[in-house]
Protein backbone atom coordinates (compact mmCIF):
# COMPACT_ATOMS: atom_id res chain seq x y z
CA UNK A 1 0.00 0.00 0.00
CA UNK A 2 1.27 3.52 -0.76
CA UNK A 3 1.61 6.34 1.76
CA UNK A 4 0.19 9.87 1.36
CA UNK A 5 3.37 11.51 0.06
CA UNK A 6 3.78 8.77 -2.55
CA UNK A 7 0.11 9.11 -3.49
CA UNK A 8 0.58 12.87 -3.97
CA UNK A 9 3.67 12.23 -6.10
CA UNK A 10 1.78 9.70 -8.24
CA UNK A 11 -1.13 12.10 -8.70
CA UNK A 12 1.26 14.83 -9.82
CA UNK A 13 2.78 12.39 -12.34
CA UNK A 14 -0.69 11.47 -13.59
CA UNK A 15 -1.53 15.17 -14.01
CA UNK A 16 1.63 15.63 -16.11
CA UNK A 17 3.62 17.97 -13.82
CA UNK A 18 7.11 18.42 -15.23
CA UNK A 19 8.61 18.78 -11.74
CA UNK A 20 7.15 15.37 -10.81
CA UNK A 21 8.82 13.81 -13.84
CA UNK A 22 12.16 15.41 -12.88
CA UNK A 23 11.68 14.01 -9.38
CA UNK A 24 10.92 10.58 -10.85
CA UNK A 25 14.18 10.61 -12.83
CA UNK A 26 16.10 11.89 -9.82
CA UNK A 27 14.79 9.16 -7.53
CA UNK A 28 14.83 6.17 -9.88
CA UNK A 29 17.29 7.08 -12.64
CA UNK A 30 20.37 5.41 -11.20
CA UNK A 31 18.56 2.22 -10.16
CA UNK A 32 16.92 1.83 -13.57
CA UNK A 33 20.22 2.52 -15.32
CA UNK A 34 21.96 -0.16 -13.20
CA UNK A 35 19.37 -2.75 -14.21
CA UNK A 36 19.58 -1.73 -17.87
CA UNK A 37 23.38 -1.77 -17.88
CA UNK A 38 23.40 -5.29 -16.44
CA UNK A 39 21.04 -6.47 -19.16
CA UNK A 40 22.79 -4.79 -22.11
CA UNK A 41 26.26 -4.99 -23.58
CA UNK A 42 27.12 -1.32 -24.12
CA UNK A 43 26.77 1.95 -22.23
CA UNK A 44 24.86 3.74 -25.04
CA UNK A 45 22.44 0.82 -25.25
CA UNK A 46 21.85 1.00 -21.46
CA UNK A 47 21.28 4.76 -21.69
CA UNK A 48 18.78 4.35 -24.54
CA UNK A 49 16.97 1.58 -22.69
CA UNK A 50 16.80 3.71 -19.52
CA UNK A 51 15.15 6.49 -21.53
CA UNK A 52 12.69 4.00 -23.01
CA UNK A 53 11.79 2.84 -19.49
CA UNK A 54 11.01 6.40 -18.38
CA UNK A 55 8.95 7.04 -21.51
CA UNK A 56 6.99 3.84 -20.80
CA UNK A 57 6.44 4.96 -17.20
CA UNK A 58 5.04 8.32 -18.28
CA UNK A 59 2.87 6.71 -20.97
CA UNK A 60 1.42 4.14 -18.57
CA UNK A 61 1.25 6.07 -15.26
CA UNK A 62 -2.52 6.42 -15.59
CA UNK A 63 -2.75 2.62 -15.39
CA UNK A 64 -0.94 2.50 -12.03
CA UNK A 65 -3.55 1.44 -9.44
CA UNK A 66 -1.45 1.53 -6.27
CA UNK A 67 -1.58 -2.21 -5.65
CA UNK A 68 2.18 -2.20 -5.09
CA UNK A 69 4.82 0.38 -4.29
CA UNK A 70 5.56 2.63 -7.23
CA UNK A 71 9.22 1.55 -7.12
CA UNK A 72 8.18 -2.07 -7.64
CA UNK A 73 5.88 -1.09 -10.51
CA UNK A 74 8.65 0.97 -12.12
CA UNK A 75 11.11 -1.90 -11.88
CA UNK A 76 8.55 -4.22 -13.43
CA UNK A 77 8.44 -1.88 -16.44
CA UNK A 78 12.26 -1.83 -16.55
CA UNK A 79 12.45 -5.62 -16.53
CA UNK A 80 9.82 -5.81 -19.25
CA UNK A 81 11.75 -3.35 -21.45
CA UNK A 82 15.02 -5.25 -20.86
CA UNK A 83 13.39 -8.53 -21.87
CA UNK A 84 11.86 -6.89 -24.97
CA UNK A 85 15.33 -5.74 -26.01
CA UNK A 86 16.77 -9.22 -25.46
CA UNK A 87 14.04 -10.78 -27.59
CA UNK A 88 14.70 -8.23 -30.35
CA UNK A 89 18.43 -8.98 -30.19
CA UNK A 90 17.81 -12.72 -30.46
CA UNK A 91 15.61 -12.15 -33.49
CA UNK A 92 18.29 -9.93 -35.06
CA UNK A 93 21.03 -12.46 -34.28
CA UNK A 94 18.97 -15.25 -35.88
CA UNK A 95 18.47 -13.10 -38.97
CA UNK A 96 22.22 -12.40 -39.05
CA UNK A 97 22.96 -16.10 -38.72
CA UNK A 98 20.67 -16.91 -41.62
CA UNK A 99 22.37 -14.20 -43.70
CA UNK A 100 25.82 -15.60 -42.84
CA UNK A 101 24.76 -19.10 -43.90
CA UNK A 102 23.79 -17.78 -47.30
CA UNK A 103 27.00 -15.84 -47.88
CA UNK A 104 26.41 -12.58 -46.00
CA UNK A 105 28.62 -11.21 -43.27
CA UNK A 106 28.29 -12.50 -39.73
CA UNK A 107 27.25 -9.62 -37.49
CA UNK A 108 28.46 -11.07 -34.18
CA UNK A 109 29.51 -8.41 -31.69
CA UNK A 110 31.41 -8.76 -28.45
CA UNK A 111 29.17 -9.12 -25.41
CA UNK A 112 31.49 -6.89 -23.43
CA UNK A 113 33.34 -3.69 -24.16
CA UNK A 114 36.83 -3.50 -22.70
CA UNK A 115 38.02 0.00 -21.77
CA UNK A 116 41.09 1.39 -23.57
CA UNK A 117 42.94 2.41 -20.43
CA UNK A 118 42.90 2.19 -16.65
CA UNK A 119 44.07 4.68 -14.06
CA UNK A 120 45.69 2.25 -11.60
CA UNK A 121 46.33 -1.43 -10.94
CA UNK A 122 43.44 -1.50 -8.43
CA UNK A 123 41.15 -0.05 -11.09
CA UNK A 124 42.38 -2.69 -13.53
CA UNK A 125 41.60 -5.49 -11.08
CA UNK A 126 38.15 -4.07 -10.27
CA UNK A 127 37.33 -3.56 -13.94
CA UNK A 128 38.52 -7.04 -14.84
CA UNK A 129 36.51 -8.59 -12.01
CA UNK A 130 33.47 -6.59 -13.11
CA UNK A 131 33.90 -7.83 -16.69
CA UNK A 132 34.29 -11.44 -15.52
CA UNK A 133 31.15 -11.23 -13.37
CA UNK A 134 29.16 -9.56 -16.14
CA UNK A 135 30.33 -12.20 -18.62
CA UNK A 136 29.20 -14.94 -16.21
CA UNK A 137 25.84 -13.18 -15.65
CA UNK A 138 25.35 -12.98 -19.41
CA UNK A 139 25.69 -16.77 -19.64
CA UNK A 140 22.76 -17.33 -17.27
CA UNK A 141 19.26 -17.89 -18.63
CA UNK A 142 17.44 -14.53 -18.72
CA UNK A 143 15.04 -15.31 -15.88
CA UNK A 144 17.88 -16.43 -13.58
CA UNK A 145 19.92 -13.38 -14.48
CA UNK A 146 17.05 -10.98 -13.82
CA UNK A 147 16.09 -12.60 -10.50
CA UNK A 148 19.71 -12.43 -9.30
CA UNK A 149 20.09 -8.78 -10.34
CA UNK A 150 16.85 -7.80 -8.62
CA UNK A 151 17.75 -9.73 -5.47
CA UNK A 152 21.46 -9.06 -5.00
CA UNK A 153 22.03 -5.77 -6.79
CA UNK A 154 18.70 -4.02 -6.29
CA UNK A 155 17.92 -5.72 -2.95
CA UNK A 156 14.28 -6.52 -3.66
CA UNK A 157 12.42 -9.04 -1.53
CA UNK A 158 11.28 -12.31 -3.08
CA UNK A 159 7.69 -11.04 -2.95
CA UNK A 160 8.63 -7.90 -4.90
CA UNK A 161 10.64 -9.91 -7.41
CA UNK A 162 7.68 -12.25 -7.89
CA UNK A 163 5.49 -9.23 -8.69
CA UNK A 164 8.07 -7.64 -11.01
CA UNK A 165 8.71 -10.87 -12.92
CA UNK A 166 5.07 -11.99 -12.78
CA UNK A 167 5.91 -15.37 -11.20
CA UNK A 168 5.31 -17.08 -7.84
CA UNK A 169 7.55 -16.64 -4.78
CA UNK A 170 8.66 -20.31 -4.91
CA UNK A 171 9.61 -19.77 -8.56
CA UNK A 172 11.75 -16.77 -7.50
CA UNK A 173 13.44 -18.86 -4.79
CA UNK A 174 14.17 -21.58 -7.32
CA UNK A 175 15.52 -19.13 -9.92
CA UNK A 176 17.84 -17.46 -7.43
CA UNK A 177 19.07 -20.79 -6.10
CA UNK A 178 19.84 -22.01 -9.63
CA UNK A 179 21.40 -18.66 -10.58
CA UNK A 180 23.77 -18.77 -7.58
CA UNK A 181 24.68 -22.38 -8.34
CA UNK A 182 25.35 -21.57 -11.99
CA UNK A 183 27.38 -18.46 -11.12
CA UNK A 184 29.56 -20.55 -8.78
CA UNK A 185 30.23 -23.00 -11.61
CA UNK A 186 30.90 -20.22 -14.12
CA UNK A 187 33.28 -18.42 -11.77
CA UNK A 188 35.03 -21.53 -10.37
CA UNK A 189 38.04 -21.27 -12.71
CA UNK A 190 38.54 -17.59 -11.93
CA UNK A 191 38.52 -18.22 -8.18
CA UNK A 192 40.91 -21.18 -8.49
CA UNK A 193 43.41 -19.00 -10.37
CA UNK A 194 43.13 -16.09 -7.94
CA UNK A 195 43.35 -17.84 -4.55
Amino acid sequence: MIDQSEELFINRLKEGHESAFRQLVSIYGNRIFRICSQMTSTLPEAEDLTQEVFIAIVESILQFKGQSKISTWIHKIAVSKCLELKRAKVAKKRAGFVVSIFGGKDINQSALEIPDHFSSSAAIENEQLSLIIKAALNKLPENQKMSLILSKMEEYSYKEIAYIMNISIPAVESLIFRAKHNMKKLLADFYKKNK
